[in-house]
């Protein structure tokens, strides 16, 4: 049954000239074809596990540089500092804009809650 949609749909695409579409689609088509070779690699699950179980400790402060490009290409830069504290599992989060002067002092505040049925807050 999906194999006639498939065909069908293809058949579409061709008689409609959308060759890029065609080529697009049968390269995702290869690419999901191969994932179950893809197969987990134990070593790799055990690094990543021991990276994840390392403490990061209870604060933390960064600053970090934002590049927002438009579709055109232009950049804008935003940088600023964040303040994270640790709560038992949760994470606080305060983010403070440092430059450009237009957003120069705006203030972004998270609450990362890590009970999966409670929604994160975000002023």
């Amino acid at each position: 049954m999906i194999s006639l949609r498939l065909f069908s749909f293809c058949k579409r695409i061709i008689f409609s000239r959308q060759w890029p579409l065609l080529a697009a689609l049968t390269a995702m088509a290869v690419f999901f074809m191969q994932s179950p070779c893809l197969a987990d690699d134990p070593k790799a699950r055990a690094i990543m596990e021991k990276v994840d179980a390392v403490d990061d400790g209870d604060n933390m402060v960064a600053d970090m540089k934002m590049v927002l490009i438009d579709k055109n290409g232009n950049t804008r830069e935003r940088t600023m500092r964040t303040f994270a504290k640790d709560v038992g599992k949760d994470t606080y989060q305060i983010i403070f804009f440092t430059e450009p002067a237009a957003v120069k002092d705006t203030g972004f505040l998270t609450y990362d809650y890590d009970d999966p049925d409670k929604e994160d807050d975000q002023w």
